[in-house]
């Protein structure tokens, strides 16, 4: 977790130097956060032991809203590192990407919140696949596939990103994820559309050129 935070930061760090991009942030678990305090209470596993703000519970889900007026670029760090009034991202509970998908399109479509002009994109992380809602995997696919649907008629590619490092669930992420090249599957980057791209990552060590390579896309379509 704390090199897939520490990639994310690059990522976010190197589109704020190099566009004029305005972030926001839609962090998940059983269900998506819905403001910069929000907490999933009922996980009582210990999160990431070496993570400074990790704990047993009241695990933060934070959602940093877009803004037409600035670029948020210090309230996502600060979510990312634990400062300020925004609780830190700590892995957690089940994997609703449905509802988080939905949040993040709720914000790119919010005539208050985007500027006509940008290019709207998502990037989606995560070291799994959905497992909510609707109690089996099946349906929870099923409801990302259509969030995905969503967004591609709306103009919005969503970048994926594929962290699991688990052999079993790996194989599972890239059809999910994928954009149907590479191998991988007709998942969430191939339905959304858009030019938007799967990035498969199988070591740690690989994390920070995942999120570089996205970063590099999303410049070249501004």
């Amino acid at each position: 977790m704390a090199a897939a935070r520490l990639a994310a930061g690059n990522f976010f760090y190197t589109m704020n130097i190099s566009s004029n991009a305005h972030f926001g942030l839609s962090a998940f678990s059983d269900q998506a956060g819905t403001s910069a305090t929000s907490y999933w209470p009922t996980t009582t596993a210990s999160c990431d032991p070496a993570w400074l703000h990790g704990g047993s519970n009241n695990f933060p889900v934070p959602l940093v809203n877009l803004d037409k007026s600035k670029s948020n670029f210090d309230d996502v760090n600060d979510a990312l590192n634990g400062k300020g009034a925004i609780l830190p991202l700590r892995p957690t509970g089940k994997t609703n990407i449905a509802d988080s998908l939905q949040s993040a399109l709720n914000e790119l479509t919010d005539a208050a919140k985007y500027r006509p002009r940008a290019k709207r994109a998502i990037i989606l992380f995560t070291d799994g696949v959905p497992n909510e809602p609707g109690g089996s995997s099946a349906a929870a696919e099923s409801a990302a596939f259509a969030k995905a649907s969503l967004a591609n008629s709306k103009g919005i590619p969503i970048y994926t990103i594929g962290l699991s490092q688990n052999a079993t669930i790996k194989p599972k992420e890239d059809a999910f994820l994928g954009d149907n090249k590479g191998g991988s599957g007709k998942g969430i980057a191939f339905i959304s559309g858009n030019n938007a791209i799967y990035v498969s990552v199988t070591k740690s060590a690989d994390l920070n050129k995942a999120f570089q390579t996205i970063a590099r896309s999303l410049v070249v379509l501004q």
